[in-house]
């Protein structure tokens, strides 16, 4: 009888922290956050939602329609998404023009490294890497200050004239999209906000 007390203890114990790790739904995820659709517009039937991601990587490859998104952080392990946010925040912080740009490097260049090591697309990554670095450089600044508005919770879009670059926080959805075409592939580092 005591075994089995314990048991059912267990179990409930198990189910409990389970339960705590299941995803956060707060409405049907949009473009804006970690999924991939290819039609934007009409029922959702090409493309995924990642339910559980709360910072991702994604590489929308136009020639083919194809997607792939890298969780970068998770909704539940918040420690590590609000670690993320404190290195995000501290680019904005930064005035000195080339310590800003070497923090945007460390960043975004770390999560697009690390996303280039499982794609399917090793070649164009690699062959990407330096107009990436090129366009993160220019843009430092406005990518800064969007990290500012992202933090005070002010939607805003910023565009770069010469560069095929957009740096926005998401009306829908709160989140900072920053979203950068080369060639046929565009590449978004996106962030949901401090819980």
């Amino acid at each position: 009888m005591i075994i089995h007390s314990l048991f059912l203890g267990l179990v409930a114990a198990l189910f409990l922290w389970i339960a705590t790790l299941s995803p956060i739904r707060a409405g049907q995820p949009t473009s804006d956050q970690c999924t991939c659709h290819l039609e934007e517009e009409g029922v959702k039937k090409d493309g995924a939602d990642v339910i559980n991601g709360a910072a991702c990587f994604r590489d929308v490859y136009t020639a083919n329609d194809w997607c792939e998104i890298e969780v970068i952080t998770l909704k539940t392990v918040g420690q590590q998404h609000q670690l993320l946010l404190s290195h995000l925040f501290a680019i904005s912080a930064i005035s000195e023009a080339d310590d800003r740009v070497a923090a945007v490097h460390a960043l975004f260049l770390g999560i697009y490294d690390n996303a280039s090591k499982s794609t399917s697309f090793p070649d164009d990554m690699g062959r990407h890497r330096p107009t990436l670095e090129e366009i993160l450089e220019k843009e430092a600044e406005k990518i800064a200050t969007c990290i500012s508005l992202f933090n005070e919770g002010s939607q805003q879009t910023i565009r770069s004239q010469e560069q095929p670059f957009v740096c926005r926080v998401s009306e829908l959805s709160n989140w900072l999209v920053i979203t950068i075409m080369i060639e046929k592939h565009i590449y978004s580092f996106l962030f949901s906000p401090p819980v």
